[in-house]
C-alpha cells in the first residue's frame, strides 16, 4: 500500500510564504503570508480527506490560491485572502498531485490511476487523457513554457509528454534506481528537471541535452521535499532538498559550481 504524507509545503516561486495542513477531526490549512499574517481555513471534514499535495499559484484567480490534492478524490482551490475553498473538482480516484500549466488554465491531475488527466479549470471538464504508465502516479510538473508535462509513477518511471503532440507514443521515459517517483520539478529557467525517489536519490536531468545527460545526488535519507530557488539569474539557481530521515532531519542546498569561471560550467549541472 502506498504511503500518504501530510505535507508541509513551501512554494518555490514565492518568498516567505508557506502553507501547511494537519488532521484532527477535519483537515485544516494554515497559511503564513509574506507580510507575517497567519490564517486558517477548513479544507474538508471527510474521514479520508488526507492532504497529499499543495501548490501555491496566482494564475487561477489573480490572487494567491492554494491548489489542494486530497485522498477523498477531490482537488480544491482555496483563496488565501480568507482561506476559503472557492472551487472543487471531483475524480474517480484519490488525487496525489497537480500542476498548473503556466500558459493556460489546464490543470494536470495524477493519482491512484494509470492515466493523467488535463482538466480545464474554467469548465471543470477533462480536456485530455494521457496514457503510458502502468501503476499509480505521485508527481507531475509542467515545464515553464508549458510545452512539456512530466509525470512520475510507481512503475519506476517518469514520462515526459510533448503537449504539442500528446499521443501515447510521443513521450520520453526516465528511469529510477530503486523506488517510485515522488517528486518532479522543473527549474524556473527550464534548463533542468529534478526527480526524487523515496530513498537516497535525487536525479537532475538536462533539458537542453534532451534528458540524456544527468547527475544523481546520492545521500542517506528520505527526500521529504525538493524545490528550486527562484533566483533571477539561471546560473545562480540552487536546488533545495529536505531530508525526512528521523536521525538526519535537515534541509540541504546544492548550487551550480563556478570552477574556471561561469562559461566553464556550461556542461555541469549542479
Amino acid at each position: 500500500m502506498s504511503r500518504k504524507a501530510r505535507p508541509y509545503i513551501v512554494s518555490p516561486s514565492r518568498i516567505n510564504e508557506c502553507i501547511r495542513t494537519g488532521v484532527t477531526n477535519r483537515t485544516v490549512a494554515t497559511y503564513h503570508g509574506s507580510d507575517d499574517t497567519t490564517m486558517c481555513g477548513h479544507i474538508t471534514s471527510t474521514h479520508n480527506g488526507i492532504t497529499n499535495h499543495i501548490v501555491l499559484s496566482n494564475l487561477l484567480s489573480g490572487c494567491t490560491s492554494a491548489i489542494v490534492s486530497s485522498n477523498d478524490n477531490k482537488v480544491r482551490v482555496m483563496d488565501l485572502n480568507d482561506c476559503r475553498v472557492v472551487k472543487e473538482f471531483g475524480f474517480a480516484w484519490p488525487v496525489n498531485c497537480t500542476s498548473l500549466d503556466p500558459r493556460s488554465r489546464l490543470l494536470a491531475v495524477v493519482g491512484d490511476s494509470t492515466e493523467t488527466l488535463l482538466l480545464d479549470t474554467t469548465t471543470g471538464k477533462v480536456a485530455l487523457q494521457l496514457k503510458g504508465h502502468v501503476d499509480y502516479s505521485f508527481a507531475c510538473a509542467f515545464s515553464p513554457d508549458g510545452v512539456t508535462l512530466a509525470t512520475g509513477n510507481q512503475d519506476l518511471t517518469a514520462r515526459l509528454y510533448d503537449l504539442r503532440n500528446p499521443s501515447t507514443t510521443s513521450h520520453t521515459t526516465l528511469g529510477c534506481k530503486h523506488g517510485c517517483v515522488r517528486s518532479l520539478h522543473f527549474s524556473p529557467c527550464g534548463n533542468y528537471l529534478s526527480m526524487a525517489e523515496p530513498w537516497d536519490y535525487v536525479h537532475i536531468f538536462s533539458v537542453k541535452e534532451k534528458y540524456e545527460k544527468a547527475q544523481v545526488i546520492d545521500f542517506i535519507g528520505e527526500p521529504a521535499g525538493v524545490s528550486w530557488s527562484a533566483d533571477d539569474e539561471p546560473g545562480e539557481q540552487g536546488l533545495w532538498v529536505a531530508n525526512g530521515e528521523r536521525e538526519l532531519t535537515s534541509v540541504m542546498e546544492w548550487q551550480k559550481g563556478r570552477r574556471g569561471g561561469a562559461k566553464a560550467v556550461e556542461n555541469l549541472l549542479i
